[in-house]
């Protein structure tokens, strides 16, 4: 079994731009000053529309996704699908399901989000109420285009315990320390075999073939190499 490299502290502070005049990134729009009941009347007006909306502490993202934001959004998906059928790891996928807590003034919706370690105590429900059931283990969050310079302070608010973020270029994981602040890591907790940068060739390769290649590509990889690594985790 590999052995993690040592974490590096991160510091959790959330910083936006200077400016407060709400501005239009193309893909995203930033909306500030907005208090509660405004973040709950947004996300009731956006209802199903395939548009994100993350609030903290008064400030609104809201992002439409594109191809270059959901392309590497659909890999990731397929390869956590993949890995866990293959390796029979119970994982429960709840897509951009919104997870917000009004003590802490933050809402999110991530790319991905995963219930594993803490799958029985979602088991068998018809919905989950975030503000007694727990998060996601893992969150994977692709940031093309954000207004928010660090999102860390909002998982952890929350307390994701585990987050990958990736830019299009580089993938991050962040592990959620008993104290509340997020380390950078090179593994995951989720899945303590697999490497930071295995997950990133995967998901940023740049194929000139169909995707049904990739995925036979990434489940032939998993069987040969994953699987006897994970198979030996505890030798």
């Amino acid at each position: 079994m590999s052995t993690p490299t040592a974490a590096r502290p991160v510091d959790v502070e959330s910083n936006l731009e200077d400016d407060e005049e709400p501005i239009n990134l193309g893909e995203t729009v930033a909306l500030y000053d907005v208090d509660w009941e405004g973040y709950e009347t947004l996300l009731k007006l956006v209802g199903d529309q395939h548009i994100h909306v993350t609030y903290c502490e008064g400030y609104v993202e809201l992002m439409s996704p594109s191809y270059r934001h959901e392309k590497p959004v659909e890999r990731f998906g397929m390869f956590v699908a993949a890995l866990t059928k293959t390796l029979r790891i119970p994982c429960e996928s709840v897509g951009t399901m919104t997870f917000k807590r009004e003590k802490m003034r933050r809402g999110f919706e991530g790319d991905r989000s995963y219930y594993i370690a803490s799958i029985e105590q979602i088991r068998g429900k018809t919905e989950i109420d975030p503000s007694i059931d727990p998060p996601p283990d893992l969150v994977v969050e692709v940031e093309i285009a954000s207004r928010l310079r660090d999102k860390l302070s909002l998982y952890a608010a929350i307390g994701v315990p585990e987050l990958w973020r990736f830019d299009g270029r580089t993938l991050q994981i962040f592990r959620l320390e008993p104290g509340g602040a997020y380390v950078e890591t090179e593994t995951s907790a989720a899945f303590p075999f697999l490497r930071v940068e295995e997950i990133r060739e995967w998901v940023a390769r740049d194929t000139p073939f169909e995707l049904s290649a990739w995925l036979g590509e990434l489940e032939h990889w998993i069987e040969t190499v994953i699987v006897p690594r994970y198979q030996q985790r505890d030798t």
